[in-house]
């Protein structure tokens, strides 16, 4: 693993106008700057590697699926307190595990 995380080379590509829309349409859509957005998928780690089945790896997700990942978190930790005070959900459970893989698939 690289321990200087300081950027210092730049690459240069060139792209028809259109492809640097969609380009920036999908980095936006992301939540992320356009150099950071085009590194993670050079480098595999983005949704882009990720869309073929059985590809494994990390996904980029979007702002809205972030949020919704978020809100799923604040469930599973109010579950977590009403398991730790005897009061345990198993239908709040499965309805957990089925939003996720529904946000995650």
């Amino acid at each position: 693993m690289e321990t200087n995380l300081t950027k210092t080379h730049r690459l240069d590509l060139r792209v028809t106008e259109d492809e640097r829309k969609q380009i920036a349409q999908k980095a936006e859509a992301c939540g992320l700057k356009l150099s950071e957005y085009l590194r993670r998928s050079a480098l595999g780690l983005g949704r882009e590697s990720a869309s073929t089945p059985g590809a494994g790896g990390p996904t980029l997700l979007t702002k809205p699926e972030r949020a919704q990942l978020a809100s799923l978190a604040n469930n599973l930790n109010q579950l977590t307190r009403y398991a730790h005070t005897g009061q345990f959900d198993v239908s709040g459970i499965h309805g957990l595990i089925s939003q996720l893989n529904q946000l995650l698939a």
